[in-house]
């Protein structure tokens, strides 16, 4: 004999409520927001060469673009590999001045970029082990350790004639 339950009738059990289920995550940093900057004119200048290339992997990986916001001019390269008979493979090259301003414009200029990559440097850092992947231009200053700065300069290394010398 089967019955029929309304689901009004039904109790309300939260995930938090249920037994053997996770309360919540782990506590994240609060994300900086991003003030996008839609006006080109305002954007600044690039901090990259402007003949710096960047192959089409490496300009989705660092820039977090896909294939469709990549910019259309891009060169045809053949690099020599060596696994399973093929001895050239084609390599998409593009200007990683354009990468880097197709990714200002999906995420709202140069600022806006920034703040993102900073969101994400901080959210990788607190849940991962490995290196955070960025292009050069974005990353972090590192500051030099007080000990570094307050050392006395080293003097030079001894030359093989003085070693034996000092045997003697």
């Amino acid at each position: 004999m089967s019955t029929t339950v309304l689901a009004s009738e039904i109790p309300d059990s939260s995930p938090s409520t249920v037994a053997g289920t996770p309360t919540k995550s782990p506590a994240r940093t609060p994300a900086t927001p991003i003030v996008r900057q839609d006006d080109e004119s305002k954007w600044r200048k690039s901090r990259i060469k402007p003949t710096k290339t960047i192959n089409r992997t490496k300009a989705m990986a660092l820039y977090r673009l896909h294939v469709e916001e990549l910019p259309n001019s891009y060169d045809i390269d053949y690099k020599p590999v060596s696994f399973a008979r093929v001895t050239e493979a084609k390599t998409y090259l593009y200007l990683e001045v354009d990468v880097e301003r197709a990714a200002w414009k999906k995420h709202g200029g140069p600022e806006a970029f920034e703040t993102y990559m900073n969101n994400l440097r901080t959210r990788h850092e607190e849940t991962r082990k490995t290196k955070f992947q960025q292009p050069l231009s974005y990353r972090p200053k590192r500051a030099k350790a007080a000990s570094a700065t307050n050392r006395a300069p080293a003097s030079k290394p001894a030359t093989f004639i003085q070693r034996l010398e000092a045997i003697r």
